[in-house]
């Protein structure tokens, strides 16, 4: 009996020292719990990532000719993806069916317009533009008529994201000095923001579900991936660093909320990952599982429908396209 509050006590010890970092409970979750066990640390547990011995599924490419293309964003109720591409000269927003069918350009400005992505029902594109002289977001249909202006702000606006309903646009903006997560009506109107860290929070992404939005924050040093309640709140660290130099960027919710998607250099290599999330919005314990293993650069991940695979930007073909991984399996075994 002794022995185990002596345990419970340096447990206590444990949880005070690295309650302020982002990565370090997740790693010592399943030491502690051998520990209480009076086992030893399992090093082939949770915590060791093994590397997979093949992609998670089978990729193809869908926009493949000369020139930087990235961003893609998927529409369901379209089967079209939307994505930027400099291809005609400056970055513009273009579209094409996700069989690789129909490209069309969306955008002809000569300023630079960029992050695309679908509202729910497809009918509309939110993006960043610089053409009224700083970065703002602005709305068009899904065949690009109708541009508006959501936002202008002296500042800078960017990176949108639509919530579930369409309601909502959470994106970026540096209206408060430095880039955090700010909330206002598809409709226009008041702008509400939601993080205060001085540190550079971006490119925010809204859980299915509607309750929690992921995001970039460099406020451990590099960028993590975080989430935060769309009413505000404390934001909980969702996927930390695995090593100092590693940096996990680009979050992507699956259609389900069970699995979120993201880049990561944690294997020395920019590829996709993928980590399964709770009913909550809250990440399980289990590690990542590496989807994309080409030596080339993996990033930018979007999902396709019922969790069934992802399209994402690769240069495995030379420069950055836009390519697609069905998976072999589904992801989550009923």
């Amino acid at each position: 009996m002794l022995n185990f509050y002596k345990k419970i006590i340096l447990i206590a010890i444990i949880l005070l020292i690295t309650s302020s970092s982002c990565g370090r409970i997740d790693i010592l979750t399943p030491a502690i719990i051998g520990f209480l066990k009076g086992e030893e640390e399992d090093t082939t547990g949770p915590t060791e990532q093994t590397p997979p011995i093949e992609e998670l599924g089978a990729v193809s490419v869908i926009v493949e000719r000369p020139g930087y293309d990235s961003e893609p964003n998927y529409s369901p109720a379209l089967e079209t993806v939307v994505f930027q591409s400099e291809a005609a000269g400056s970055m513009n927003i273009w579209r094409i069916s996700i069989n690789g069918t129909g490209l069309t350009r969306l955008t002809t400005s000569l300023k630079e317009e960029t992050v695309p992505v679908w509202s729910p029902t497809g009918q509309t594109i939110a993006f960043t533009s610089d053409s009224l002289g700083n970065q703002d977001i602005w709305l068009m249909s899904s065949v690009g008529s109708n541009m508006r202006a959501l936002t202008m702000d002296t500042a800078n606006d960017l990176m949108p994201d639509f919530s579930p309903d369409g309601a909502l646009v959470a994106f970026t903006s540096e209206r408060s000095g430095n880039p955090d997560i700010w909330i206002m009506p598809a409709a226009g109107g008041t702008a509400t923001r939601l993080t205060f860290e001085d540190a550079r929070d971006f490119r925010p992404r809204w859980s299915p579900n509607g309750n929690r939005i992921a995001f970039v924050s460099n406020r451990n040093g590099h960028n993590e991936i975080w989430t935060i309640p769309v009413t505000g709140g404390t934001p909980e660290c969702a996927i930390p660093l695995v090593g100092a130099a590693s940096e996990n960027d680009m979050p992507a919710w699956s259609p389900s909320g069970n699995f979120l998607a993201f880049t990561s250099n944690r294997s020395g290599n920019w590829d996709i990952w993928i980590k399964e999330f709770d009913i909550n919005g809250r990440p399980r314990v289990l590690p990542p599982v590496q989807a994309s293993l080409d030596n080339r650069s993996d990033t930018g991940p979007a999902w396709l429908g019922d969790d069934g695979g992802i399209i994402f930007v690769s240069t495995r073909g030379g420069d950055p396209d836009i390519w697609r991984m069905d998976f072999f399996e589904p992801l989550m075994k009923k």
